[in-house]
């Protein structure tokens, strides 16, 4: 996988949810509401217009897409970067996919579609932390990506070891994020099983 197949399939990525926003435009009345915004305990308190709520999260797709372009050009070890595709894939994949499921649960949501979506939303960072995990070993020292230290970027042989523990972690944290919604139910429970994973 190279960058530029990446970038192809982000951007492919943004129109198909820019069509699945385009048919839920139709759907919905003039005037309506989406909502983009919920609290800890499941409930919506934050709304946006139709064109903004059902457009928001494809226009931010596209700029990741972007962003993914111009990466070669702001990283100073552009030849480290080139080298390890399998990691910005598996972020990037990792990312499109927590992205698609803020996008089918917004736009599901002001369609009237039942989605518990602190439920998909924890399965999709646990997916993307596994991804990140698996390939975090398979990379070279970057100033962009990666768990950049002042000893991980002077030495390729602690950058390794670094990712390899980091890896190990990632996995770890990936599978507690997929059971754990199945054993701790409820927006507020993601919220405290995010927040621990993340900083152990």
């Amino acid at each position: 996988m190279n960058l530029n197949k990446i970038f192809y399939g982000t951007v492919l990525s943004a129109i198909l949810m820019g069509v699945f926003s385009l048919y839920a435009w139709f759907q919905l009345p003039e005037g309506a509401m989406v909502p983009v915004h919920w609290n800890i305990d499941g409930d919506i308190d934050g709304y946006a217009s139709k064109t903004w709520g059902l457009f928001l999260i494809p226009l931010i797709t596209l700029g990741l897409g972007g962003l993914l372009k111009a990466l070669p050009y702001l990283e100073p070890r552009r030849k480290h970067l080139e080298k390890s595709p399998k990691l910005i894939g598996a972020t990037w994949i990792g990312v499109g996919l927590v992205m698609w499921v803020v996008q089918i649960s917004t736009v599901g949501t002001a369609l009237g579609w039942a989605i518990d979506l602190f439920l998909l939303l924890s399965i999709a960072i646990g997916l993307m932390m596994m991804l990140i995990g698996n390939y975090a070993a398979k990379s070279q020292s970057m100033f962009l990506v990666g768990f950049r230290t002042p000893w991980t970027l002077s030495s390729e042989t602690v950058w390794i070891k670094t990712h390899r523990l980091f890896g190990r972690l990632f996995m770890i944290g990936g599978i507690i994020m997929i059971v754990g919604p199945f054993i701790f139910p409820g927006p507020r429970a993601f919220f405290y099983l995010i927040m621990a994973t993340v900083m152990v």
